[in-house]
């Protein structure tokens, strides 16, 4: 009888004590649970919705910075409006403007040549092109150092600003690979030939000095072969610069005895080339565009409210004058012509000007001249009559702060920008894209086209990742 009671007994013991092991796991499926969908919901607040990180021919971890074949799918119809018809008064003309562009809708022509999803068309691109990327895409998650659109298709090279990395991104496939695998830390600036072969900007650590690094890349003919970088470095303190792919050109200013003295060589990635003095001056705040027709200009670095000077440099060291005494000058010329776009910052406000061999016009958008870029222009040449004179500017919803220019260079304001399109030909402007994404906005800094003149490109300010848009007609 007690044997059988202490069984009795020892039996109850085991039940409970399973029954509190069993319940202890399922609190604890429940706590796991709860926190991998906390971790899920976390990840993707911070990561726009991407999916978790995976290895590919891209690298084993860029996956996971690299937004792939996502960003922001834009859709819908709708006009958007342009500016007030009916002009605005030039200096010596006027501007007159136009309703905007139908819809985001993309354009996804199919096998057969007809269109799948809309009547609209990309400007410049075959239409037998199938896109599987968003008309705006935001190519990285990451800070990137430079970029440069490839030759003869639509893609694009840039330089992880981390690493130093050079990747390609496929802008119809939306597929990412990795072109080099040397890291050079903190590139603060790149400059990318079109097949991505790479100028690195860096600070030394230890001396302090402004470094510029001429990269070639070797042994980088398949995805699985990644390239090396190797090369020379330049001067240092290098404390302006421009390089043109198209006219491998290295346009610099370097200080002296004397001042400041402005040089040319050509771009031979990993070579040194012959520099040829350009032009000296006693001061240093310049910026430089090195055009591909060979033209150098050059413009005094701009401060609100303060007199700026534009100039082209000529054989013999003479500074020939493009723009006198604007406030606030920030300027654009453009290859094959004579046409400038500037800017002026004074007293809290912005304006836009477009100045031609005959006239200069007041452009009926208030932006600075570094937010726009040229579409690619043709003379006229034979029986062939010159492209339109157009540029595309990205606008800021709000440009009010008295120190404009100032706080935006320094990082300390941003701006929520739409894009437009400006045809100086016809006298037409429009707003392309309005600049929401899911109610939130991107601040344009280097923008870019491709040879084609269909595709933008940029970073946003704010976060210096790397977006893409297709240009609709």
């Amino acid at each position: 009888m007690n044997s059988n009671k202490t069984y009795r007994v020892a039996s109850l013991v085991l039940v409970g004590i399973l029954v509190m092991f069993v319940g202890g796991l399922a609190g604890w499926y429940v706590v796991l649970r709860q926190k991998g969908q906390t971790i899920s919901f976390g990840d993707a607040a911070r990561g726009f919705g991407f999916g978790a990180p995976s290895a590919s021919e891209a690298g084993g971890t860029y996956d996971n910075i690299g937004s792939n074949t996502g960003g922001f799918a834009i859709g819908g119809g709708g006009i958007i409006p342009g500016p007030t018809d009916g002009g605005i008064g030039g200096v010596n003309g006027g501007f007159g403007g136009s309703a905007g562009d139908a819809g985001f809708v993309d354009t996804v022509i199919g096998s057969s040549g007809t269109s799948t999803q809309s009547s609209t068309s990309t400007t410049g691109l075959p239409g037998t092109i199938v896109f599987k990327t968003p008309r705006l895409w935001r190519i990285t998650k990451t800070p990137v150092a430079g970029f440069e659109f490839a030759t003869g298709t639509p893609a694009i090279y840039f330089a992880e600003r981390a690493t130093g990395n050079v990747m390609r991104a496929d802008i119809v496939s939306g597929e990412l690979t990795r072109r080099t695998n040397t890291l050079t830390p903190k590139v603060y600036e790149a400059y990318l030939a079109r097949d991505g072969t790479p100028i690195y900007r860096t600070i030394n650590e230890t001396s302090e000095a402004l470094e510029t690094f001429n990269g070639l890349i070797t042994n980088a003919s398949t995805s699985a072969n990644l390239g090396s970088v190797s090369g020379i470095n330049l001067k240092n303190n290098l404390y302006a610069f421009d390089a043109n792919p198209d006219s491998k050109t290295i346009f610099y200013i370097t200080e002296d005895q004397g001042g400041f003295t402005a040089y040319t060589m050509p771009w031979a990635p990993g070579r040194n080339g012959t520099e040829r003095e350009v032009f000296r001056s006693g001061i240093g705040g310049w910026r430089l565009f090195a055009l591909s027709d060979g033209r150098l200009i050059v413009s005094q670095k701009p401060q609100d409210g303060a007199p700026g000077y534009a100039y082209e440099a000529k054989t013999g060291g003479i500074l020939s004058p493009l723009v006198r005494a604007a406030p606030g000058l920030t300027m654009l010329p453009i290859a094959g012509h004579s046409a400038i776009i500037f800017g002026t910052s004074a007293n809290g406000s912005l304006a836009l000007f477009a100045q031609t061999a005959s006239e200069t016009l007041v452009l009926p958008i208030k932006t600075v001249a570094d937010k726009c870029v040229w579409s690619p222009y043709k003379p006229a040449a034979g029986r062939n009559p010159a492209t339109d004179l157009v540029a595309y500017c990205a606008v800021p919803r709000d440009a009010s702060a008295k120190n404009f220019l100032q706080s935006w260079y320094m990082g300390a304001l941003h701006t929520s920008d739409s894009w437009w399109r400006v045809n100086l030909t016809n006298g037409k402007t429009e707003q392309i894209f309005t600049g929401d994404v899911d109610g939130a906005g991107f601040d344009v800094v280097d923008p870019a086209i491709d040879p084609s003149g269909s595709i933008l490109a940029f970073k946003n300010g704010v976060d210096g990742t790397l977006w893409v848009m297709r240009i609709v007609k």
